[in-house]
C-alpha cells in the first residue's frame, strides 16, 4: 500500500511517534489519516466538510480506506482546525488530513486540516493522488518546483517570507519592512507562468533603511488605470467630460466609474503652461483693444487648446474626484 495511510504503521515502528495512540495491550492505533474531500456543503455554514479515507495502491491508484464500510451518507462532518477568521476552504476531490477523536470508532467526531497541496504552482486545485506524492521519499518525485519556472520564481513568496496566497494568482506577501499585494502576476492562460507584462497590478509598501542619513518609506501602486475617489466627492457628467477629453480613447473601455471621475493633472506640464502665461503677462505689448503683438511666446501659448496641448496636462489613466 502507498501513501500516508499505508506507510504510517511502519513509520510508527521506526520513529515511535506520529498519528497513533497505544492501547492497553500495546497495539498501535492510527488517528491521523489522509482523506479525499467528497463534500464541502455545510447547511449551517460552519466550514465543516465530509471526507472519505483513501489509501493508495502500489500501482498508484486510489483505494477505499479504513472507513470503507461506512455508507457515504453516514460519514460524519469534519470540524475545521482553523478559525473562521481565516477563510480557507478545500475543493471537492482535494486531499486533507483528518484526525479522529476516537480512532476505534471512525464515525466519531473528526477534525480536518488542509487542503494539502504539494506545489505553489497548483494552488488553484490539486487532486488527491497528485497531492499524495508529498509522502514520496524517492528522488524521482515528480513534484513541479518553482525553480523550473524562472518567471514564477521572481514573483512568488520565497523562503523567509510570510504570505497568504489565493487559489488563482493573487498574493499578499509580507517581507522584512515590506508589504506586497499583487493580483494577476501571470498571463491569464491555463497553467501559464509567463509574467503578466500587459496588465500588471500590485501595491507595494516599503521602508528603505539602507541609508541611515536619509531613510524613507514609499508606497508604489502599479495598474493599467488608477481610480482614487470618495463616495461624497465631486463626480462629473461623463457626457460633459468628453468635451474636455476628446482624445482619451481609453475611457471607452475603462468602465462607468472612470468616466465619472476627473483626470488628474501632471504637475510639471501645468507649471510649463503657467510659466508661459506669466511670461506673456509680464512682457507682452499691445495697443488698446487689440491682441498681444505676436511673438514666440504667444505662438507657444496658442497651441494650448482642448484639442491641442491642454491634453498633455492631464492623465488619461489616473482618475479622481
Amino acid at each position: 500500500m502507498g501513501g500516508f495511510s499505508s506507510m504510517v504503521d511502519s513509520r510508527l515502528s521506526q520513529d515511535g511517534q506520529g498519528g497513533a495512540t497505544s492501547s492497553k495491550n500495546g497495539e498501535s492505533i492510527k488517528n491521523i489519516y489522509t482523506a479525499k474531500v467528497i463534500s464541502v456543503a455545510d447547511p449551517f455554514e460552519q466550514n465543516r466538510i465530509i471526507v472519505e479515507i483513501i489509501n493508495v495502491s502500489q500501482d498508484g491508484k486510489e483505494q477505499p480506506g479504513e472507513d470503507r464500510l461506512i455508507p457515504k451518507n453516514k460519514l460524519p462532518f469534519c470540524i475545521p482546525m482553523l478559525p473562521n477568521h481565516i477563510h480557507i476552504r478545500p475543493l471537492d476531490g482535494e486531499m486533507v488530513l483528518v484526525m479522529c477523536e476516537n480512532p476505534r470508532d471512525l464515525t466519531s467526531t473528526r477534525y480536518w486540516m488542509g487542503p494539502i497541496i504539494n506545489s505553489k504552482l497548483h494552488l488553484a486545485g490539486q487532486t488527491y493522488l497528485a497531492a499524495n506524492s508529498i509522502f514520496e521519499k524517492t528522488e524521482f518525485n515528480s513534484n513541479e518546483k518553482l525553480n523550473n519556472k524562472a518567471g514564477a520564481l521572481s514573483v512568488m513568496p520565497q523562503q523567509g517570507d510570510v504570505a497568504l496566497q489565493g487559489r488563482k494568482d493573487a498574493d499578499l506577501i509580507l517581507r522584512p519592512r515590506e508589504v506586497f499585494l499583487t493580483a494577476g502576476k501571470f498571463e491569464n492562460k491555463t497553467d501559464s507562468y509567463t509574467l503578466n507584462k500587459k496588465t500588471p497590478l500590485y501595491l507595494q509598501l516599503k521602508q528603505y533603511d539602507a541609508s541611515d542619513k536619509n531613510p524613507y518609506s514609499q508606497a508604489n501602486l502599479l495598474a493599467t488605470s488608477v481610480n482614487l475617489y470618495s463616495h461624497i466627492g465631486k463626480f462629473r457628467d461623463p457626457e460633459n467630460g468628453k468635451k474636455y477629453e476628446p482624445s482619451n480613447k481609453e475611457l471607452e473601455y475603462l468602465g462607468e466609474l472612470a468616466n465619472s471621475l476627473h483626470p488628474s493633472v501632471f504637475g510639471d506640464e501645468l507649471i510649463k503652461l503657467l510659466d508661459l502665461i506669466i511670461k506673456i503677462l509680464l512682457t507682452h505689448a499691445h495697443t488698446p483693444q487689440k491682441s498681444a503683438i505676436p511673438n514666440t511666446l504667444t505662438k507657444d501659448l496658442s497651441e494650448y487648446t482642448i484639442d491641442g496641448k491642454l491634453q498633455d496636462i492631464i492623465s488619461k489613466l489616473v482618475r479622481l474626484n
